[in-house]
């Protein structure tokens, strides 16, 4: 993997130290999950690193700082950014998404169970 320095088996980014194993999985996640969003998929890996604000939300900005310097280290492939706003809400509802409780478009479950498989690229 490009990110490591030569001799290094972890490397320290936003604060965490992270694995090759864990950066591995993370791209695996990405590769499984292709159907997912970019926030999506850094919630995701979030929930598996277990890494989290001091108020226990997941640090998905930094998450998606991890992962877009992997995509420019061309390790992986990010989906495209999507734009907020009645627009996207409006597409979504045409691509099988619901809306949540904030009225963001979210995608509907069918879509969400072909990530089922990542938690065994964590658990191992």
């Amino acid at each position: 993997m490009n990110m490591w320095k030569e001799g290094s088996r972890s490397v320290v980014r936003c604060g965490r130290e992270m694995t090759a194993q864990e950066l591995e999985a993370a791209i695996e996640t990405v590769r499984l999950c292709s159907g997912l969003g970019r926030v999506e998929l850094a919630e995701t890996i979030c929930e598996h690193w277990g890494w989290i604000t001091a108020s226990g939300t997941h640090k998905v900005t930094a998450c998606l700082n991890v992962l877009e310097e992997l995509e420019r280290k061309g390790e992986l492939h990010l989906p495209a950014k999507q734009r907020r706003g009645g627009i996207a809400r409006a597409r979504g509802a045409e691509e099988g998404k619901e809306e949540s409780s904030t009225g963001i478009a979210r995608p509907s479950e069918s879509r969400r169970t072909g990530c089922a498989i990542v938690s065994e690229h964590f658990e191992s």
